[in-house]
């Protein structure tokens, strides 16, 4: 509601701040922590694929308050469903998937009708833009500001398994059919 009485003034007001506090964050972590400043575009780009396809979820990023929510974080753990993907062989599968879809997309898009071309890029473009800003503007590795990423990346995902799928259902609807 604060932005509606002057948008301009409180996106303004807001990117200060976060500027500000991002800021604060990369000093205060580069003083007990320097290696988690990531100054590489390389490191960066590691650090984003982690996050997403390979480290369990993160329940802290420093260690302040690590002994009063270890219980709660034991007990999230303890469910094999929370951390059974998060691994590098089905996070390498992820990946896959994910620029299986991204590639294919691009092959198949100008085939595509003029409404389903338009979605594509759109997802496209939001996609490579969260991704940037992620890659230019965040030098930490913190699984939180990866997580903007998840719904994209789980759509590309979708879009690389589906042939996949669409093959196995029409091999079985092929053997189902009498000769």
């Amino acid at each position: 509601p604060f932005l509606w009485k002057s948008p301009l003034s409180a996106t303004e007001a807001s990117l200060k701040a976060r500027k500000e506090l991002l800021a604060s964050q990369i000093n205060d972590i580069g003083r007990f922590e320097p290696q988690q400043v990531l100054h590489q575009p390389s490191q960066r780009l590691l650090s984003l694929i982690a996050n997403l396809y390979l480290l369990p979820p993160a329940t802290a990023e420093v260690g302040n308050y690590m002994e009063q929510t270890s219980e709660a974080e034991a007990e999230y753990f303890s469910k094999v469903f929370y951390h059974l993907f998060r691994n590098p062989f089905f996070g390498g599968i992820l990946l896959a998937l994910t620029l299986l879809g991204f590639a294919r997309s691009l092959f198949h898009l100008r085939q595509l009708e003029y409404r389903s071309r338009k979605c594509l890029i759109l997802l496209l473009l939001a996609t490579v833009s969260e991704a940037a800003v992620i890659l230019l503007m965040i030098p930490l590795p913190w699984q939180r500001y990866v997580m903007p990423l998840v719904p994209f990346t789980t759509l590309w995902m979708s879009l690389g398994v589906s042939p996949i799928l669409e093959e196995i259902v029409q091999r079985i609807k092929n053997k189902r059919q009498p000769r």
